[in-house]
């Protein structure tokens, strides 16, 4: 190695310090500048399901800040599929880059509208396996929804833990500060619909649960 150039022991440890205290205290991570409303383990998790999931839709109830949104756009566009995204407010930091990248995104009422819910039950039960993300009323989503998956379709609510006390015990302070989801608020919907979950998300604060034959 050449030895006139300066080499300091990391300080990378340190710097990861900083941002995972920064990312418990705030809904806020920055991936190359785009704002996410996630934990950062989150996407790389993501990134694996769609990699290996065979989706040919994405169907996103709630988009907030956008960021999130932008990369299952992305995905999206490059493998050539369907991308939809609802939320009733288009104020979010990274909407107008969203727009900028997909017509995918739709500013309106698919929770508490009958006829904007059925039109989403309708992209739901297109050919081919839909992955839906429950990321506004999370809870009222997976409700709303579970009853239109077909079988090997996936569904996903965002700030998740299985319990409060596993919220308490293993999560606020640790990976996350928000509990917004958990099993009990969507036990009929599983039970009447078989939708079967795994941990793997966990540590990410989504659940994420199949519907089986």
């Amino acid at each position: 190695m050449n030895d006139k150039i300066r080499i300091e022991k990391g300080n990378f440890h340190e710097m990861e310090s900083r941002e995972m205290h920064e990312i418990f205290s705030t809904p806020h991570y920055t991936l190359f500048g785009l704002t996410l409303q996630q934990n950062p383990v989150a996407i790389r998790k993501l990134n694996q399901l769609l990699h290996f999931g065979n989706f040919e839709r994405i169907i996103e109830i709630g988009a907030g800040d956008g960021g999130l949104s932008i990369l299952f756009a992305l995905w999206a566009k490059i493998k050539n599929k369907e991308f939809h995204s609802f939320d009733i407010h288009d104020r979010g930091a990274n909407i107008a880059l969203l727009r900028s990248l997909t017509d995918g995104f739709v500013v309106k009422d698919v929770l508490f509208n009958p006829e904007n819910v059925e039109y989403v039950k309708g992209l739901i039960q297109k050919p081919g396996r839909t992955l839906l993300i429950c990321d506004a009323g999370k809870i009222i989503d997976f409700n709303t929804y579970a009853d239109s998956l077909k079988v090997n379709d996936i569904i996903m609510m965002h700030d998740f833990a299985p319990t409060k006390e596993y919220f308490e015990e293993n999560v606020r302070g640790k990976i996350w500060n928000w509990q917004e989801s958990w099993y009990a608020g969507v036990e009929e919907a599983c039970l009447r619909n078989n939708i079967v979950h795994t941990d793997y998300f966990y540590d990410c604060v989504w659940s994420c649960g199949t519907k089986r034959g």
